[in-house]
């Protein structure tokens, strides 16, 4: 159950990435005050030397074999038509969508208060997740994870830090930094949980990256997008993350209403459906998948998370803008 739960709270902080999301936790998780009490998790920016859900298919891994031999070297940006990612705070509600009786998930609740900001050079991503999971006997886990990062605008630098709490007590921490180079290839500098380089494979791309090319893809109205993507959310050094994109759409959250609804009803939006499989394996199943709406500027809808015997359903309750800094 408690390997479970660790695996569950990585595999949602990974898809929140990918919609470029933050975690301030709980209804009152966003005051300074309680913040200010918890351990901490340093905002990250960049050296100021720098300037600046559904899918119609689901991927296979032959997907993976056949397609990241093509992915571009280079990591491409936004073109001036599409503009910038949008800025936004957000609210997703977590409940249990589906559970098979080998999961050992009874019931599952929890909250992600979200908030991603332009940086003018990058974007910055600081978020906390707070989740219960009961096993229908009386046991129930309660996972506490909490991200900060920032990654370039051109992809190609990224900083990050990542504090798993589970049932009050620390299970993992992560902080370090990374560098692309042009071909995709990079070094991993991990200060913690201890001082030690590791090296990335060519072609690899960081999450927010992955976001606006699965965005251009979806606007060139190509289907498939395979790449492998680090996040720093734990020790692996990437994942290959296969994504089918379904066909261009104009629908809105169902749960929202007001500003949070207007912020999202007209833009473009597609059905996404992404698989994850673990680097250097050649398992014909992905260890787990993401259904999500993606709109044209970034922000996810609805979405459910696919874990085999078990499903999680998060669900938008909430959303606004946040304003671009004069850059």
């Amino acid at each position: 159950m408690l390997r479970r739960a660790i695996a569950l709270t990585t595999i949602l902080v990974v898809l929140f990435f990918i919609g470029r999301w933050a975690f301030v936790g709980g209804e009152e998780g966003a005051s300074a005050g309680q913040a200010a009490s918890e351990p901490q998790i340093a905002t990250l920016s960049e050296p100021q030397a720098t300037s600046g859900s559904d899918a119609a298919v689901s991927a296979t891994a032959s997907n993976v074999t056949d397609t990241a031999a093509i992915a571009p070297a280079v990591p491409a940006t936004f073109d001036a038509e599409m503009g910038r990612l949008a800025g936004h705070r957000a609210i997703y509600d977590l409940k249990l969508a589906a559970s098979n009786n080998g999961s050992g998930i009874a019931a599952a609740e929890g909250r992600m208060v979200i908030e991603f900001s332009d940086t003018c050079d990058g974007y910055a991503l600081n978020q906390r997740l707070q989740m219960r999971l009961s096993d229908g006997e009386g046991a129930a886990t309660a996972t506490d994870f909490r991200v900060a990062n920032w990654e370039a605008t051109d992809g190609r630098r990224f900083r990050f830090a990542t504090r798993h709490i589970v049932n009050g007590e620390e299970d993992q921490n992560f902080e370090g930094s990374a560098e692309l180079k042009a071909d995709g290839s990079g070094i991993v500098d991990y200060v913690k949980p201890e001082a030690k380089e590791e090296t990335l494979p060519p072609g690899t791309i960081f999450p927010t990256m992955h976001t606006v090319q699965l965005i251009e893809a979806a606007r060139a109205h190509k289907p498939l997008l395979t790449r492998t993507m680090f996040d720093g959310t734990n020790e692996d050094l990437g994942s290959n993350v296969v994504g089918v994109i379904g066909r261009v759409g104009d629908v809105a959250p169902p749960g929202l209403k007001g500003k949070g609804l207007d912020l999202l009803k007209g833009l473009p939006s597609w059905p996404v459906r992404l698989a994850f499989f673990g680097t250097g394996n050649n398992e014909e199943l992905p260890e787990y998948e993401v259904g999500f709406r993606l709109y044209a500027n970034g922000i996810s809808g609805d979405i459910v998370l696919d874990y085999g015997d078990f499903s999680i359903d998060a669900v938008l309750s909430d959303i606004e803008a946040l304003p671009r800094p004069a850059c």
